[in-house]
């Protein structure tokens, strides 16, 4: 039970970490083409 919890567990925050950095990536990939278009 304990090792399925720490399994699960592991998991979830790749998951996370995983979910946070796409929305990063994506924030800041629209926040450099408005700089872009903005500066240029």
């Amino acid at each position: 039970m304990t090792l399925k919890g720490k399994r699960i567990n592991i998991a979830t925050v790749i998951m996370c970490i995983s979910t946070v950095v796409i929305l990063v990536y994506i924030a800041g990939y629209f926040l450099g083409k408005t700089l872009y278009y903005v500066l240029h």
